[in-house]
């Protein structure tokens, strides 16, 4: 027995004696340590069903949510204590895995029933309070099966933790793990600095951890060694994976949403560099079509068991014959999928449709932009105008004249009227909650806050 497994087991004693049964939703709110792939194990020997839930949370959050998701224990790290309405349980005290890694354990391992529920992740969109998606070892297990068909991952190679746990681009990996004892290196520092001083072959992050690791020469060389680079959870700007192939980094483009438990799409090896702005073909074992109105639309053996949100639960296709995820797409004559933004963000200005995707993805051509969104904020002529908010690289000040000549590309009534400095104050969530950049950005025009104009 290996001492993962034996940490697994032990684990699953503990939480046994502190009344976690079969069928007991467990919230989970941790950073990310390889003690909670152990934990999150020995809830599966149970029977038990982990919650993982955002360590950006306040507290208020976290209490609604597991009181939505029907928690009857919450699991938190020791730095982390707090009083709730239902049992806390300290990491430390049920589990006493303290390495960085987690593999070599199998699904045979954990003597696992397919249909069984395994997982609760918390999703919401831009706002409102979360909804819970309900995905059982069946959808894990496929999910991990087709992404290991086009990007293999097998026991020598190590892939970094670099994404929370609790996102479904983080938790996968677990599964991934599991399929054939693949192992999963989590940072014991930042996962940049773990990323240069240790042994990895496969990372995935989002379009903004690319960029900032394009940016530095020492990152940059390290992404140039790995066998895998995968790059999702937004579209990927085509300028920005062209700069990953010209420099020889093995990228991987790809389309995927919690519900579908990960990815749906992925490029082949190689096939970044012939369709950059591209998601690649759909993987084994799910199923992806266009509504008429470019929607993109999914099911499959990875499609979750059904949709929780508060007291009422929902089938995921509520009668329909496919998912409708609320991504704008289109498919080449080879099937390879490019997605071109939500369909609840594109808005109307003087009667023309504007997608801020397309926006922001002419503005991120400028290599001292790090990161940029783009909203709408009312206007008394046109109904809506286009506002950008921007993170610049450095802390130089930025040049609104080069900002204004990257958006020439795009016809004259999608360029923003204001282009504003990313704000301090802005939510530290995984994606940029759209609503609250708006509001801030009508308040500093109200305002005359010219602090925050570029």
């Amino acid at each position: 027995m290996t001492a993962i497994l034996d940490a697994i087991h032990h684990t699953a004693e503990k939480l046994g004696a502190q009344g976690i049964q079969p069928g007991m939703r467990v919230g989970f709110r941790l950073p990310n340590q390889a003690a909670f792939a152990v934990t999150a194990a020995a809830c599966w020997r149970i029977g038990a069903v982990p919650v993982p839930l955002s360590t950006r949370y306040t507290h208020y959050q976290t209490q609604t949510a597991l009181k939505d998701m029907k928690c009857r224990s919450v699991i938190l790290d020791k730095h982390a204590m707090r009083e709730f309405s239902i049992p806390v349980l300290r990491l430390d005290r049920i589990c006493h895995y303290n390495a960085c890694t987690f593999g070599g354990v199998f699904w045979d391992d954990l003597n696992l029933t397919m249909e069984q529920e395994a997982t609760m992740v918390l999703t919401s969109g831009s706002m409102g309070r979360p909804k819970g998606i309900l995905h059982t070892f069946a959808n894990h297990y496929y999910s991990a099966l087709g992404s290991h068909e086009r990007i293999p991952f097998v026991r020598e190679d190590v892939w970094l933790v670099s994404l929370p746990l609790y996102h479904m681009g983080g938790l996968s990996l677990i599964a991934r793990s599991l399929l054939h004892g693949g192992t999963l290196r989590f940072p014991q520092e930042d996962w940049q600095t773990d990323l240069v001083k240790h042994r990895v072959t496969h990372i995935s992050l989002v379009p903004t951890q690319l960029r900032q690791l394009l940016s530095t020469p020492e990152t940059c060389q390290a992404l140039e060694k790995l066998k895998v680079v995968l790059v999702g959870g937004a579209p990927c700007p085509a300028d920005l994976v062209k700069r990953a192939v010209d420099l020889q980094i093995p990228i991987h483009s790809t389309y995927g949403l919690t519900e579908m438990a990960s990815q749906v799409t992925t490029t082949a090896p190689g096939e970044a560099a012939e369709c950059p702005g591209g998601c690649g073909q759909v993987l084994s074992h799910r199923e992806l079509c266009m509504a008429r109105d470019g929607e993109i639309l999914v099911k499959g053996r990875t499609l979750c068991k059904a949709i929780v949100f508060g007291d009422k639960t929902f089938d995921p296709l509520d009668g329909e014959d496919w998912l409708r995820t609320g991504d704008l797409g289109s498919l080449d004559t080879q099937g390879r999928l490019t997605v071109w933004g939500r369909k609840d963000a594109m808005f109307i200005s003087g009667g023309e449709n504007i997608q801020p995707e397309e926006i922001e993805q002419a503005l991120l051509q400028l290599p001292e932009v790090e990161q940029c969104l783009v909203v709408p904020i009312p206007d008394d002529r046109y109904g809506q105008r286009p506002v950008a908010f921007l993170r610049p690289v450095s802390s130089k000040r930025m040049n609104r004249s080069e900002l204004l000549e990257a958006v020439l590309v795009l016809e004259r009534f999608k360029r923003p009227d204001h282009f504003f400095y990313w704000p301090a104050e802005a939510p530290n969530t995984f994606k940029p909650d759209r609503a609250w950049f708006a509001t801030h950005a009508l308040c500093s025009i109200r305002s005359n806050r010219t602090d925050q104009f570029i």
